[in-house]
């Protein structure tokens, strides 16, 4: 199974979008739709992994304010 997955984070103060691209695959394990299921829940909790991951980088890039001026 796989979902491919393409999504952006807007600030919501000053800042720029991130935006990105997770491809997940996941092996579904036997029959039945809980099954499936399961496989959909692994596969996108690799997606908000990656959008986690783009929200501290946003967050660590605005604590650290402007670049200073020489």
């Amino acid at each position: 199974m796989v979902i491919d997955a393409v999504w952006a984070v807007h600030p919501t103060k000053a800042g720029n979008p991130r935006s990105g691209r997770t491809l997940a695959r996941e092996t579904v394990h036997g029959p039945g739709f809980d099954v499936i299921a399961a496989a959909h829940s692994r596969a996108l909790a690799h997606v908000s992994t990656d959008i986690a991951a783009a929200i501290r980088t946003a967050n660590d890039a605005a604590a650290k304010g402007p670049p200073a001026e020489n």
